[in-house]
């Protein structure tokens, strides 16, 4: 597999964030009273000081999908789901509903479907761009509110680390960058600007995940939806995923032939997908393997330390536990640890929020078990 360096976007916000970190540390000291208080204080002051950094973190987080979801209600975007940490609300069959969602490498999303015909023009960049206008805005909100109470103690510091911490998020996600597993913000507006193709790609995209939420398959799905780009065009992060969309359908209708041809191309291949898909396409590409040839030189090779801190990342999605059920059945034989994955899958397929995903999940997790009887 080709291995692909660390996007440089990922040193900047890593950056961003260390000096952010940095001006926080500052203000705990300014306003925590540290220096000012007995020794037996001193602990329950600086945990006062971590506990208004990650108040500030959290609260931006929902401020910046709230923006999302502001901006995109604004401009004529349907509800879909709103997702802060694992917490999410969905919509299915008109109804909204919670549910619990991971996904490595993000602290939270707002899908919404767009306006208008598939295909046609529709505003984006307002709704990608929507939670760094938020942090932004309330960044500036909580600077105000620090001068008028400037002397305040911990209320003063909260207020000053809210708008350091709002400055900083704005920043990782309006700059446009590639980060280790997706694009922010910033970088998809880019990708939209006068592109029609990458357009119709987002819009379908947000389309596959209303359907997602209602139940639906992949398979189940318009096939035209799923038409594999050309090479030059997968230069763009937003029509590559469709790559990746096509490569998810082949493995929902079986197609596993085809399935494993397009992932090792794009596994392979000089495009944008991202990096979260990566690991994920690496994932069906092992389980392609396990329930084929079982090459350990292969398998090994795809197994590597850097896939395997993925895995453990995401030790809660449904298409990594079926492909490490796969393994531990087919290639090792290890009938207990296979059994506590199987369990796990189980307990993740309750609550997972795409229940057209779990039956395509537990179809495969079917065909293992099939191949497993016939040894």
């Amino acid at each position: 597999m080709k291995k692909r360096k660390k996007p440089f976007g990922q040193y900047i916000v890593t950056t961003v964030l260390l000096i952010t970190g940095m001006i926080c540390g500052n203000i705990i000291v300014r306003y925590s009273g540290i220096f000012d208080t007995e020794a037996e204080s001193k602990l329950t002051a600086i945990l006062i000081g971590l506990v208004s950094i990650y108040g500030a973190t959290y609260l931006h987080t929902i401020l910046h999908e709230g923006g999302h979801l502001l901006f995109g209600l604004l401009t004529g975007y349907g509800f879909s789901s709103f997702r802060i940490g694992s917490l999410m609300i969905i919509k299915k069959e008109g109804k909204l509903r919670f549910s619990k969602l991971k996904i490595a490498g993000t602290g939270g999303q707002c899908l919404m479907t767009p306006p208008g015909e598939m295909g046609g023009r529709f505003p984006c960049i307002l709704y990608n761009m929507g939670g760094v206008i938020v942090n932004i805005v309330l960044s500036a909100v909580f600077f105000i509110l620090y001068a008028i109470f400037p002397n305040s103690g911990s209320l003063s510091g909260f207020l000053l680390t809210c708008a350091i911490v709002g400055v900083s998020t704005s920043l990782v996600n309006g700059i446009p960058l590639r980060l280790t597993s997706v694009d922010n913000d910033g970088r998809n507006a880019l990708s939209l600007v006068n592109n029609d193709k990458a357009r119709r790609a987002f819009a379908i995209q947000l389309k596959v995940s209303e359907r997602l939420a209602a139940g639906e398959r992949l398979g189940d799905m318009p096939e035209e939806w799923f038409e594999i780009p050309a090479e030059e065009d997968m230069k763009n992060n937003l029509i590559a995923t469709m790559a990746v969309f096509a490569a998810n359908r082949f493995m929902d209708t079986h197609d596993f032939a085809r399935a494993k041809q397009l992932i090792e191309r794009l596994l392979n291949g000089d495009n944008a997908v991202l990096g979260l898909h990566l690991n994920l396409l690496r994932s069906d590409l092992i389980y392609l393997e396990c329930i084929g040839e079982k090459d350990e030189t292969t398998l090994n090779s795809l197994m590597d330390k850097r896939f395997e801190k993925f895995m453990k990342a995401s030790k809660t999605n449904i298409s990594i536990l079926r492909t490490r059920y796969a393994f531990e059945l087919l290639v090792k034989n290890h009938l207990a640890a296979a059994a506590e994955i199987k369990e796990r899958f189980e307990k993740a397929a309750g609550v997972y929020p795409y229940k057209g995903d779990v039956m395509g999940e537990r179809e495969l997790v079917g065909v293992v078990e099939g191949l497993f009887g016939e040894i």
